[in-house]
């Protein structure tokens, strides 16, 4: 049976309990030519939904009002989602708090309107994504407190040869300046380097889809220092996942993580066997030193370490010694992929050629620099042209022999 899992709205009140109520009976409606004829009873006291179906029975619950449901195909979810996002941009307008209270000292700024608008931020970034590129599809809508979380597709998830699932790390979020925006255009180079590398390899008959998943919530700070938002995010993720491949059971499922989404992508990897494989980079461990934990075939654990990347060298969450253990690419039955300069290919930024000079006469120049750079690499794997890209493609594209090493 497919596998379920309700998404979240918190409903401030009747108007958005209605909202959502409306939602789900376009939900209903849709899921009626998927699993039969549904049953949606909806209960606004506790703020909880469920739906049923008497055909194959789809039950779902969550605290507050609810939407789509991993399981589902994903045309649907779209449908559904596209729907209630302007009316909840419209609801949270329609209450917005004050900026400020009149304090004994003068005006305070309220945290609470810093909240809304966080909330709003997202879900107009979300709106605009769709609106600025006709092909992307929303296969999740969540606001979970202020944090919206979405899933943005590119291709038909629901029908496509080969699916990678991406998952970003620290500071990302749908509610920052070019938080999706970014991203998605990654996603979409990766889609279309992939098909590219099919189309050479003599498989253009086989199509491909990009997921940008923004399920979880992310470290902002310091608390990029636990692995706690990772487990969250992975038992999301492991869901996510198990609904891809409810609905196109023949998919090569890839999930793709970058720094701590790396994490989250092998912890999911640990709850589920729906991925083929799992592509990890700039990673800081996987909650294990054992790939056999991980529940992907032998042989399809790739890692990418960029050779400064403070993060991919560090073993942080690799379950040996804390703080430092065993990089990812250094453990058994992982394979490792170059990210170094290759033909037209690029490579990671290198220090610069003064600094090394200035090193020599102070050797704290050239490790400052190192620091520096080696940051700088951590967020270069993605860098269209690179090496790195390219071999990201080419496990998407279930593609060994395209793979740099």
């Amino acid at each position: 049976m497919p596998a379920f899992r309700w998404l979240r709205t918190r409903p401030r009140t009747m108007v958005s309990a209605d909202i959502v109520t409306i939602g789900i009976v376009a939900i209903a409606g849709a899921a009626w030519a998927y699993q039969g004829d549904p049953t949606a009873q909806v209960g606004l006291n506790d703020g909880s939904v469920r739906v049923t179906t008497q055909a194959d029975p789809m039950v779902g619950h969550v605290d507050d009002l609810s939407m789509v449901l991993d399981g589902v195909p994903f045309n649907v979810r779209d449908t559904a989602n596209r729907e209630l996002l302007p009316q909840l941009i419209d609801d949270l307008k329609a209450h917005e708090p004050p900026a400020a209270w009149t304090g004994i000292d003068g005006m305070v700024p309220n945290p609470e309107h810093d909240d809304w608008q966080y909330e709003l931020d997202g879900l107009q970034n979300v709106q605009k994504a769709l609106r600025d590129n006709d092909f992307v599809t929303l296969a999740m809508l969540d606001v979970d407190g202020s944090r919206v979380d979405a899933a943005l597709a590119i291709g038909d998830v629901d029908t496509a040869d080969h699916v990678g699932v991406y998952t970003q790390g620290l500071f990302s979020g749908t509610s920052k300046d070019d938080g999706i925006s970014d991203p998605l255009r990654q996603m979409y180079d990766v889609d279309a380097l992939a098909h590219q590398q099919l189309l050479q390899d003599g498989r253009g008959g086989e199509t491909t889809a990009m997921v940008m998943w923004m399920g979880y919530d992310s470290p902002q700070n310091v608390d990029v220092l636990s692995d706690a938002q990772a487990k969250g995010g992975a038992d999301s993720l492991a869901s996510f996942a198990d609904g891809i491949r409810a609905v196109n059971p023949d998919t090569k499922l890839v999930g793709l993580g970058h720094s701590y989404g790396a994490t989250v992508t092998g912890l999911a990897a640990q709850q589920t066997d729906a991925f083929d494989s799992i592509v990890l980079f700039g990673s800081p461990g996987v909650g294990t030193t054992s790939m056999s934990d991980l529940r992907v075939p032998a042989g399809q654990v790739y890692a990418l370490a960029n050779p400064l990347d403070p993060v991919a060298g560090s073993g942080h969450f690799d379950g040996g010694w804390w703080p430092l253990g065993t990089p990812t690419t250094q453990l058994d039955g992982v394979t490792e992929l170059s990210t170094a300069p290759s033909g037209d290919l690029t490579g990671p930024a290198a220090p610069s050629p003064w600094s090394q000079v200035w090193g020599l006469l102070n050797p704290l120049i050239s490790i400052v620099q190192d620091v520096v750079t080696g940051f700088d690499q951590h967020n270069q794997y993605l860098v269209r042209g690179s090496t790195a890209e390219y071999n990201i493609a080419a496990a998407v594209a279930d593609a060994p022999d395209k793979m740099i090493r």
